[in-house]
């Protein structure tokens, strides 16, 4: 082994910033940053071209919009869901303790 960093190949949630709205792209993983604990991405296909198809774009991600391709997608879908399940249930405890 070289010790050399290699991309990984993903799938990332990329959200149109006009309105919102999400699809998966194909993209690499170039790195992990521990303090943002966010991956950095990079779109292997350019942005629409209405929003100026720029091609390499990058972003950082959190891991929920990043799926790597090695992932079982079923799991990868069971822990999203999870992750929503808790956060709905965590807003709800806030709000109950915050009125009571």
């Amino acid at each position: 082994e070289t010790g050399e960093e290699r991309p990984l190949p993903a799938l990332a949630l990329w959200r149109d910033p006009a309105d919102g709205t999400g699809y998966w792209r194909r993209a690499v993983v170039l790195q992990y940053d521990s303090a943002g604990e966010k991956f950095e991405v990079q779109y292997e296909e350019a942005e629409p071209t209405e929003l100026g198809g720029r091609r390499g774009m990058m972003e950082f991600l959190p891991r929920l919009r990043v799926m790597f391709r090695g992932e079982d997608p079923e799991a990868f879908a069971n822990r999203i869901e999870e992750a929503y399940k808790s956060r709905r249930t965590a807003d709800f405890l806030l709000r109950y303790n915050f009125y009571i």
